[in-house]
């Protein structure tokens, strides 16, 4: 089931631009992409790792640092 969101001119045109950097097929493939990579960690919290390919999502981190985070 599809829904409808409202967003200003200025950050359609950015959207429609980003459709093309990214070689989404669509705005829900390219929201997806945005999604995705937002919820992975970013690699300045790998510190002399962080030119690793390795990639992980926070979920990931946060099953990693939990013994660390007292939970």
């Amino acid at each position: 089931m599809s829904k409808t969101i409202s967003v200003s001119q200025i950050t359609w045109r950015k959207l429609k631009d980003l459709i093309k950097e990214e070689e989404a097929k669509d705005f829900d493939d390219l929201i997806n992409i945005l999604l995705e990579r937002a919820q992975q960690v970013q690699k300045s919290m790998f510190g002399v790792d962080a030119s690793s390919k390795v990639t992980f999502t926070q979920e990931d981190h946060e099953e990693m640092t939990k013994d660390t985070h007292g939970t």
